[in-house]
């Protein structure tokens, strides 16, 4: 026998032996590192989704330190309808999710755009806001027994709106019938007024009321800031108020002893276009996109300060007052302009001259005119500066 040959054979099974192992074992992990990678970048495609639906929403509830202010001109009739954007992404996002759930009839409705992030009357400034965004729809009555019971816990008043589903577009839940399917919800709470502010127990037992309901109806929840920020939020509110809730007055005095008489009076405003209304006062009225807004009004100096609209012929009074309030009026430093330039004008044609508000009855100086001009519009800038802007929806909602 050849033991030589016999051991040199032997050598070249194990060799054969050991590279097959080591293909095997090569291939496995070649195969595993493979899935592997599948993995993480499958991982990465969906935290990236995950992660653009986060910038999408957190967009969606921009915080109060954004800067981004509202040019004076641009406040009052149109501030009421002004919603935040929407980031398309998550618009995009909802579409697929819709999609893969198999809901064909969402092809019939739309997600909301970019510029339907909030409803009308829904402020960051203003309310604590809770956003419930899901998958399928719900219908108004648990919602709304909610919002219920939240106002019968709370001082401050609260909203409900929904995304209608399919149709698309906000609708206040009170306002909708029982039978309406509704995607998204948004609940709001008003933060403070000049009157009062909400605390930090009622906050939060709204917030957990909703975060209950949204459990039930497989809802997730965002907030646009937190209770403890909503509370210090509610505090500065309360303070702008104290500082800003102010009016801007201008006296006219007769020059003659009897005064000024009523039918002059009415006559002259009419010419300037000023009407009785309200109280029974004189308006300058505006109208700004189809709404009539009073720009400043007009009484009679002394009691009882209204005129009486069937006995102008025997009214008398020795002066009149033009006032405007400085957080309710959009462009206020314009209006006053306008309000000055027509005092002067009433003092031209009945005989009068412009008086400060002391016993005094100081004469005002056109220099006088000017510091209260620079008066008007600094308080219309620190209003700007803290968010709220003069005319417009949050200012009427503070501070009427």
């Amino acid at each position: 026998m050849n033991l030589g040959g016999l051991q040199l054979d032997l050598q070249a099974i194990l060799l054969l032996c050991g590279a097959a192992l080591v293909a095997v074992i090569a291939l496995v992990s070649w195969a595993a590192v493979r899935m592997d990678r599948k993995d993480r970048r499958r991982q990465t495609r969906n935290s990236g989704r995950r992660e653009r639906s986060l910038e999408a929403e957190d967009g969606d509830v921009p915080s109060l330190d954004d800067g981004a202010q509202p040019e004076m001109e641009h406040a009052g009739a149109d501030a009421a309808d002004a919603e935040e954007e929407l980031p398309a992404a998550l618009m995009d996002e909802l579409d697929r999710e819709y999609r893969e759930a198999g809901r064909a009839d969402y092809d019939s409705g739309r997600a909301p755009s970019r510029s339907e992030g909030h409803p009308a009357g829904v402020s960051n400034n203003m309310d604590y806001i809770v956003r419930l965004s899901g998958v399928g729809a719900v219908t108004p009555p648990r919602l709304l027994e909610v919002l219920r019971k939240c106002r019968g816990q709370a001082i401050m008043p609260a909203s409900a709106h929904g995304w209608r589903y399919p149709a698309g577009g906000w609708r206040n839940l009170e306002q909708a019938r029982a039978d309406e399917n509704f995607g998204d919800v948004v609940m709001a709470m008003q933060l403070a007024d000049r009157k009062r502010s909400i605390g930090r127990g009622e906050l939060e037992t709204f917030d957990r009321a909703i975060r209950g309901a949204a459990e039930q109806i497989d809802r997730e929840v965002q907030t646009n800031m937190e209770a403890a920020d909503g509370v210090a939020r509610a505090a500065e509110l309360v303070e702008l108020c104290r500082a800003y809730d102010v009016s801007v007055v201008l006296n006219i005095l007769s020059d003659a002893a009897d005064g000024f008489s009523g039918v002059d009076i009415d006559r002259i405003a009419g010419e300037f276009g000023m009407e009785m209304g309200r109280r029974n006062i004189y308006h300058k009225v505006s109208a700004i996109r189809g709404r009539k807004v009073t720009m400043f009004s007009m009484a009679s100096l002394f009691k009882p300060g209204h005129f009486p609209p069937g006995g102008l012929e025997s009214f008398r009074t020795r002066g009149l007052t033009m006032f405007i309030n400085i957080p309710l009026t959009a462009n206020p430093a314009g209006v006053f302009n306008n309000m000055s330039s027509v005092a002067r004008g009433l003092c031209d044609r009945l005989g009068g001259r412009l008086v400060d508000r002391g016993r005094e009855l100081r004469p005002l100086s056109d220099n006088d005119i000017e510091m209260i001009r620079g008066g008007v519009d600094k308080v219309a800038r620190d209003l700007e500066r803290n968010g709220i802007s003069p005319g417009g929806a949050d200012a009427r909602r503070l501070f009427s």
